[in-house]
Order: structure tokens, then C-alpha cells, then sequence
């Protein structure tokens, strides 16, 4: 069994199709990676300084924003900055969220928004006790935030623009729902 599965889509609004989603659904359901080659998240031009790891407060691994209303944690920056990274965040969160109902539209009524991060930080050389260490296989369901026996589907997106694919990634956003 080939564990992923590749999808050619170059937009985060393809058209909604409840076949195409059943199918898709069995593919994640049966364990398989969907993995879209073709799909960028675009940063706007005055976004691209938010790839530099000053933007992190040093003392969070990731930058987070909990929901649609909450404030950022985690960043740098004057409040204004701030303000732009959080709309930076935001609108990943809502594109990810959106892609995730055309997708997979049978989700929908169960789908459970959770947390959405970006890391611009590398993960080799950060510090991190058992309960964070993120760069072991593992699964999402820390001691710190247990899933309490939801499923977890994640948007990951890698938008460091010198990485490789088999390289760890330096910067990433990621939206994971739970339903």
C-alpha cells in the first residue's frame, strides 16, 4: 500500500464535489498522507519579513493564534507587526479550514477548528522537555492537550522558501481539526 496519496490541486478553493470527498475521505480514513505538490500558501509581499525567526518571543516554539478571535502568542514585534501576523495567520487558518469543508464536505458538521502555528524557528537545537518534543514520531495527542478520543486532520504547509523536501522544515504553518 503506497501510504500517499498525491493530489494535483493548485488552489485552496477547488470546486466541491461530495464524490470526489467521499473518495478522499476513504483514502485519509484508510491511513494514507494527502499530499498536494502543486498547493503554495502566498504570502503578500510586505509578509515575506515574517519569515525571519526574530518574529518568534523566544520563548514559544510556535506562534499561535487559538481561534478566530484570539490574540497571537508567542510573537515579537511592535503591536501593529503583530497585528499583521496575526492576519498572516488567520488567513492560513481560514484557507485551511475552508479547503478542509470542500474536501471533505461529510467533516463538515463534526469539523472542530483547533489551534493554528507558525514556526518560523527551526526545531534542531531548540530545548524541549519530553511532553514537547515534537521532532520524535509521535502522535497529536500530548499530555498537555489530550484529543479525548477525537480524530485529528492536519493542514501542514511548509513555507520556508529554501527548503527542500528532505530537509526538515524551518518554517510551517499548520491547522489541525478535530471532528
Amino acid at each position: 500500500m503506497n501510504a500517499i496519496h498525491t493530489l494535483a490541486l493548485d488552489t485552496w478553493t477547488p470546486p466541491a464535489v461530495a464524490e470526489a470527498g467521499a473518495s478522499l475521505a476513504r483514502e485519509i480514513e484508510a491511513g494514507r498522507v494527502l499530499y498536494l505538490p502543486r498547493l503554495a500558501f502566498a504570502f503578500r509581499e510586505d509578509e515575506h519579513r515574517f519569515l525571519d525567526p526574530r518574529w518568534s518571543n523566544g520563548r514559544s516554539k510556535n506562534i499561535a493564534l487559538d481561534n478566530d478571535v484570539a490574540p497571537l502568542k508567542g510573537a515579537a514585534g511592535s503591536p501593529h507587526e503583530v497585528a499583521e501576523l496575526r492576519a498572516l495567520v488567520a488567513r492560513f487558518r481560514a484557507q485551511a479550514v475552508g479547503l478542509i469543508a470542500r474536501l471533505f464536505p461529510a467533516y463538515v458538521p463534526q469539523l472542530q477548528p483547533a489551534g493554528t502555528s507558525y514556526r518560523p524557528v527551526r526545531v534542531e537545537g531548540r530545548a524541549a522537555s519530553w511532553r514537547e518534543d515534537d521532532s520524535r514520531l509521535h502522535l497529536d495527542a500530548f499530555p498537555s492537550r489530550p484529543n479525548r478520543g477525537l480524530r485529528i486532520l492536519r493542514v501542514f504547509t511548509n513555507v520556508d522558501p529554501n527548503a527542500v523536501l528532505q530537509t526538515p522544515p524551518c518554517s510551517c504553518l499548520t491547522m489541525p481539526a478535530v471532528y
